[in-house]
């Protein structure tokens, strides 16, 4: 079965023999989001008709997922009723890394399994052609996430977290998110002690606040430092951990038009065998708006 989605002049169709083509006029906005979601080299492209996925996993602890809508391109033809296909994700960056600004258009054009990926910018008065080659995919990595048993459920400005995971010690090798009915925080331990940061409910950051008690995670900080570029992309973030622990970041993207919307998703396993004790005192720093 045939099928596609075009934004733009039905003209473009005629000619066109690939099993996927995308164009999308506001190249700089791709280069962030694929920066943003790339923590590993490698990561799949999904297309279907309702738009593009790129997914990234580590295999085990941690997924990242960048949604972007059929709206946010100028074109994209599929030929079948979903492409996906994985490449080195590095290897697309490095080639729009010469994208400075919205005007820069881009062309991306796959033909099938084992076929290379080709990647045409358009940047002021030069064009770069070039190939990627396509790697086998892999089982996607699935979280069980249980949102109808919430602990916690938080929706803040994204400058807010970006700032508290600022003040988080590099030496702690956790991060303990401490969630309850009138407050948020982090928490690192770590030689400079123990570190916390917390945003109360009534401040300006905070949307919304839905915990009935106390709850106490921890998280590796190595992944929460993955996000970090998200967070530096985003305008607002929300954040909801089920009764396994296991919690899910949905970044929404500073918007480049009002025609559509990009969500960034993080999911995150808790580290439960983490050694973390709550019985030190130690630095505080409370961010009320």
């Amino acid at each position: 079965m045939n099928r596609s989605q075009m934004m733009g002049d039905d003209s473009i169709i005629e000619g066109i023999s690939h099993m996927l083509e995308i164009r999308k006029r506001n190249g700089k906005e791709l280069k962030e989001v694929l920066k943003a979601v790339a923590f590993r080299d490698t990561g799949t492209i999904d297309v279907t008709d309702k738009g593009v996925r790129i997914i990234v996993d580590d295999q085990h602890n941690q997924l990242g997922i960048a949604y972007l809508p059929n709206e946010a391109f100028y074109a994209v033809l599929l030929k079948e009723e979903i492409v996906k296909f994985s490449i080195p994700l590095n290897a697309l960056i490095s080639t729009l890394s010469i994208i400075d600004h919205h005007e820069s258009s881009v062309k991306l054009t796959y033909n099938g399994y084992g076929e290379q990926l080709r990647v045409m910018v358009e940047h002021d008065d030069s064009i770069v052609d070039t190939t990627i080659n396509t790697l086998s995919l892999s089982p996607d990595l699935a979280f069980d996430f249980q949102k109808d048993h919430l602990k916690a459920r938080v929706i803040m400005k994204a400058s807010v977290l970006k700032d508290a995971f600022k003040e988080l010690d590099p030496s702690s090798s956790g991060v303990m998110f401490i969630i309850g009915p009138s407050s948020f925080s982090v928490q690192t331990k770590g030689d400079a002690g123990k570190i916390t940061t917390t945003i109360p409910k009534q401040s300006d950051y905070m949307e919304a606040l839905e915990c009935d008690r106390v709850t106490h995670t921890v998280y590796r900080l190595v992944l929460m430092k993955k996000m970090d570029k998200a967070l530096s992309i985003c305008s607002k973030i929300s954040l909801r951990i089920d009764k396994n622990g296991i919690m899910v970041c949905q970044f929404m993207m500073e918007k480049c038009s009002d025609n559509y919307q990009i969500f960034l998703e993080f999911y995150c396993a808790s580290d439960a065998d983490q050694p973390y004790s709550d019985d030190e005192d130690g630095g505080d720093c409370n961010m009320d708006g």
